[in-house]
């Protein structure tokens, strides 16, 4: 699972990075009794700004780990996990999770919504988490779900739904 990286990570002043997340020969390795298990061996892949990749593979490949350690929720045993320019190796654990906060987006899986909120009110926490006051948090939640066809129309009721109400 290797991709080749032909030029160097650069930006100029006032312009966005071209490839915003860049793993370079990352290994993982998790402890399994009195060995390991390497997870990902020496995996290297670059995204270019505005891109959709998708990870495809059997069952054990790796792709839950690429994933976990690309969104910075594990850390690689060794490599280089790069985001916006920023080498994350040397980050401490409070500068991890602003980085991730500020600037990483995860989408689970399995929803880790929480039950009693509705679908605004599940964006608006980490907008206000950020300091935001709750109307700027309101407005950007409901920005986001019309981005994604969510919004709230008088027959849909869709963002004042509580999860697990929703179809899928």
């Amino acid at each position: 699972m290797s991709v080749p990286t032909a030029a160097p990570l650069t930006a100029t002043a006032g312009s966005a990075l071209a490839h915003p997340l860049t793993l370079s020969n990352v290994t993982l390795e998790y402890p399994d009794g009195g060995g390991t298990i390497k997870a990902l061996d020496s995996v290297s892949l670059r995204v270019a700004a505005g891109r959709m990749v998708s990870l495809v593979g059997p069952s054990g490949s790796g792709k839950s780990s690429l994933l976990a350690v690309a969104a910075t929720l594990v850390r690689p045993t060794s490599g280089d996990l790069i985001i916006d320019g920023t080498n994350t190796a040397g980050l401490k654990d409070r500068e991890l999770t602003a980085l991730r906060r500020e600037t990483v987006g995860i989408i689970f899986q399995q929803p880790n919504l929480l039950a009693s909120l509705t679908a605004v009110e599940q964006l608006m926490i980490g907008h206000h988490l950020r300091g935001n006051p709750l109307k700027a948090a309101r407005t950007r939640a409901l920005d986001l779900l019309d981005l994604v066809g969510l919004a709230e129309s008088p027959a849909s009721g869709r963002t004042s739904s509580r999860a697990g109400s929703g179809s899928g």
